[in-house]
């Protein structure tokens, strides 16, 4: 993804290797291309060549495709560990309850075998990483403050009600 329309213009123009049909009909495609961005599972911003390359190796890393590396260099990770104390720390009490309205709701039986804490701290991880992996700089997932703002912004977007769904039908 381009940081935005106005730089994915002055790009394709800057470049001045097509003619202005084409540069036309590739920012016509990306106007179609652009709303579907939420389908896929990674969206990296081309923001600088150096943060971009950086962001295609964290992906290739986390999802085990480079060789030469181990999983637990991804940056995914350390950010899974920032968001599992932040959660510790401050959310318990949430997890406890969305456990036992989830057992009110279904029944004692219903949420037994479900680790709503894992599942809370995959959820959170995932976002913060997806959004964080379109925009911003990878070594943000080290720095606390960062991953503590963006938790708690995080936990306001994630529908409970549809986690539940999909688990426990």
């Amino acid at each position: 993804m381009p940081p935005n329309l106005k730089v994915l213009k002055s790009r394709l123009r800057g470049r001045a290797t097509e003619p202005d049909a084409i540069v036309k009909q590739r920012l016509d495609k990306a106007l179609l291309e652009i709303p579907l961005k939420h389908k896929y599972q990674y969206v990296i911003e081309i923001d600088s060549v150096e943060n971009c390359t950086a962001k295609v190796k964290e992906v290739l890393t986390k999802e085990d495709a480079i060789e030469d590396f181990s999983p637990e260099q991804s940056w995914y990770y350390k950010l899974h560990d920032n968001v599992a104390s932040e959660v510790e720390e401050n959310y318990l009490f949430f997890v406890e309850n969305w456990r036992e309205n989830a057992q009110l709701v279904g029944g004692i039986n219903r949420a037994t075998d479900f680790d709503f804490k894992k599942h809370l701290i995959d959820i959170l991880t995932n976002n913060i990483y997806r959004d964080t992996l379109a925009r911003g700089m990878l070594m943000s997932f080290a720095d606390v403050e960062f991953v503590k703002n963006k938790v708690e912004r995080a936990m306001l977007d994630i529908d409970f009600f549809n986690v539940e769904e999909i688990y426990f039908g």
